[in-house]
């Protein structure tokens, strides 16, 4: 498993409130020093997820990866969506794993996070949405009454 596929697998665990900061921020310091072994594995070693957890995130994940055709750092960014709770959360990450001094971890956030600020998705912009003007009758012209009356 990639690193940035460990990555995601913590930040969903996170997002789904199967693991809290500190417990994400331990694992990931312990997975650092091994990252051979995957950081599931240590999640439930420690106690903190259990195995039908660890096969939960495991599912979202592989689901996440089809959809980003398997290009786990697009997928990762896409999680830490563009609005300001994902940019919250990614800087949250970035801060609970300082003490990491594992570069490729370092520059997976940081890759991450620059296109999360910039708008992009991997392959996708984010647009906002066009301005709705409510009741705006002037582009019509009443030329003469369809019906009257009632009941």
């Amino acid at each position: 498993m990639s690193i940035d596929q460990n990555l995601l697998f913590g930040v969903l665990a996170l997002q789904t409130d199967m693991l809290d900061s500190e417990q994400f921020a331990k694992g990931c310091a312990l997975w650092a020093a091994e990252k051979h072994r995957p950081l599931g594995d240590i999640l439930v070693e420690q106690g903190w997820i259990s195995t039908d957890d660890q096969s939960d995130v495991d599912r979202m994940l592989s689901r996440r990866l089809a959809r980003f055709s398997g290009d786990a750092r697009s997928s990762l960014s896409a999680s830490l969506s563009a609005d300001g709770a994902g940019i919250r959360l990614l800087r949250e990450v970035q801060g609970l794993l300082e003490d990491v001094q594992d570069e490729d971890v370092r520059a997976s956030l940081n890759d991450s996070l620059a296109s999360v600020e910039s708008g992009h998705r991997g392959d996708h912009e984010l647009v906002g949405t066009i301005q709705y003007e409510l009741d705006r009758r002037d582009r019509y012209t009443l030329t003469r009454l369809h019906g009257e009356g009632g009941v």
